[in-house]
């Protein structure tokens, strides 16, 4: 059974792209680059 933060729910969150130094994800239509 997997839980979920209470703040993401409702929250659509995906991987956009990953590389070994960026994780690029987009989470609720906001681009973030880490």
């Amino acid at each position: 059974m997997k839980r979920r933060s209470p703040d993401l729910s409702g929250m659509e969150l995906r991987v956009i792209e990953k590389t070994d130094t960026e994780l690029h994800i987009e989470i609720a239509g906001e681009d973030h680059t880490f």
